[in-house]
């Protein structure tokens, strides 16, 4: 039975692939802070409401642990999955020099320790973030165009990328899109969700410009991404983009104002970041199909709010 470490498992998407993992036979650990949980034992029960069989959950091992502060790992690992960062734009910008320790130091030291520690290990599978891209004016960003990250979590994302490619561990690094959908570890400050949010609980919409494109990937799909670089084995170091559809921000609010009859209200904005990931090279190496989509997303969360299944206390990374 193959073992599989998650860093960051306790968050957004993790919460929804240790159970797919579990689901599938293999044995995961999961290293999370747990900031976002009332203990681990809530997000256990959370974990073992997923699973097809409840003795799956034996197969769950909980650590509870920082990156920056880790010395060794299980040296039988097969596989490492690396989440555990300060995600997104305004919680980076909170505090700089914290979320360099993080984002920059935790994450590279965890590099350090898996190269030390883990002599078997198959696969080093990093999430990283297609904002490293910046801003665009090519019709298709694939993953063969330079870089140029705007913001400090973008930077730190590239950072970190450079780094694992110098580490002598078989890697892959994931680009992923803006994830959408339902997790027991809710997040309300992507596009889609905050959308969701605002149209079922508010009546309204408010969309800041609207003719930005967005790529966008359910956070199912993601996580089955993830299952198929396991069960690809080792890889070369490859980087991929990881987005499914591609809209304007308008035509989401659209979708959403369909299913929710909420108003749509438009405001100016200074974001007029762009861009079309192509991820033509996933698709084709994994021979990867997508099975969800936005309006999938759309569905589940409405019916998660409407069925009071979000704690919003643990599902924003910052108050707003």
């Amino acid at each position: 039975m193959k073992k599989i470490l998650i860093t960051g498992g306790a968050g957004y998407i993790g919460s929804v692939l240790v159970p797919l993992l579990l689901n599938q036979g293999y044995q995961a650990e999961v290293l999370d802070t747990f900031w976002f949980w009332d203990s681990p034992n809530q997000y256990k029960k959370a974990i073992e409401d997923q699973l097809q069989n409840k003795s799956f959950i034996n197969n769950l091992k909980i650590t509870t642990g920082d990156i920056r502060n880790i010395k060794e790992l299980d040296s039988s690992l097969d596989h490492v999955i690396s989440l555990a960062c300060i995600s997104n734009d305004p919680s980076s910008d909170l505090d700089p020099t914290f979320t360099h320790d993080v984002s920059y130091n935790g994450i590279c030291n965890l590099m350090d320790v898996a190269e030390r520690s883990c002599k078997k290990l198959k696969n080093f599978i990093y999430g990283s973030s297609n904002s490293v891209y910046g801003i665009k004016e090519e019709e298709k960003v694939t993953e063969d165009l330079t870089p140029e990250p705007l913001t400090q979590y973008s930077k730190l994302k590239l950072e970190t990328e450079k780094y694992l490619s110098t580490k002598n561990l078989p890697h892959v690094i994931v680009r992923p899109s803006t994830i959408c959908g339902y997790s027991p570890r809710q997040r309300l400050d992507l596009m889609i969700n905050i959308f969701v949010d605002q149209a079922v609980n508010n009546g309204k919409i408010t969309l800041h410009g609207g003719d930005q494109y967005r790529p966008t990937l359910h956070i199912k799909d993601m996580c089955r991404i993830y299952l198929e670089f396991i069960r690809k084995g080792t890889s070369n170091g490859e980087i991929y983009n990881a987005g499914y559809e591609y809209k304007t921000a308008l035509d989401f609010a659209k979708d959403i104002s369909k299913k929710t009859n909420a108003k749509i209200i438009k405001v100016e904005t200074r974001d007029q970041r762009s861009y079309r990931t192509c991820s033509d090279k996933l698709e084709n190496d994994l021979n990867f199909k997508y099975h969800y989509s936005s309006l999938d997303a759309i569905t589940e969360l409405a019916l998660a709010f409407r069925n009071n299944k979000i704690n919003r206390k643990y599902s924003s990374n910052i108050d707003v």
